[in-house]
This record gives C-alpha cells, structure tokens and sequence, in this order.
C-alpha cells in the first residue's frame, strides 16, 4: 500500500513522497525518515528516532527518544521505549517495547492474564 502498488487512499496529510501523517500526529524534527512511512493519528514519534523502510505507525503510538524501527508495523497503542531496536517486527495492540530492547523479526502481542 505505502510503495504504491496497491490504489487505496491512505489516511492522513501526504508531506513529501513517501510520507503520510495523520492528524494531531508529532514527529520531533531531528527524526530520520527513510521509505514509505505512515505515522496514524495522535501518535508521537520522538526525538532522535530513526523509521526506514516501510513503516506503519498506528494511531495513538508512542516511540520513545532514539528508537530504530526498520520495516516493521506498530499497531494502534503500542509503544517503543528508548533507544530499542525494531527490524521486520508486528507491534500489537497497546504491546510495549521496552527501553534497549532489539527484536528482529516477530510478532509482538501482550498476553492476556
């Protein structure tokens, strides 16, 4: 969907060619943004962040300060803590990442108690 090889219209503000940001969504301007990235509505993308690749960013995420996140899904709610790394992974629902952690490639859900 995000490289274009699917028609859909992608929810939120196109900025540039591979960039779509939904509303009220705050990305710190020393964020490196590589490919075909979508950041949902409400979510916060951090200081120093780095997404590359396709990336998706689900409404109401939170990536923390200096967090990598390389061609992976965040669904809505998750979040990424400091400086953790990110590579071919699914975020699930409100599933947190903790600070410093690496994960590649994986399916991240929270189990239910």
């Amino acid at each position: 969907m995000l490289s274009g090889k699917v028609k859909i219209k992608i929810p939120g503000e196109k900025r540039g060619k591979s960039l779509w940001v939904g509303e009220h969504a705050q990305i710190h301007p020393s964020a490196t943004i590589e490919g075909h990235v979508l950041v949902g509505q409400d979510a916060v993308v951090g200081r120093g962040v780095t997404l590359a690749g396709d990336v998706t960013v689900g409404t109401d995420c939170w990536i923390r300060p200096n967090a990598t996140i390389k061609r992976s899904i965040l669904l809505p709610g998750s979040s990424v803590g400091d400086g953790a790394y990110l590579e071919d992974c699914i975020v699930g629902h409100g599933y947190d990442v903790r600070a410093g952690e690496t994960i590649r490639g994986g399916a991240l859900i929270r189990r239910s108690h």
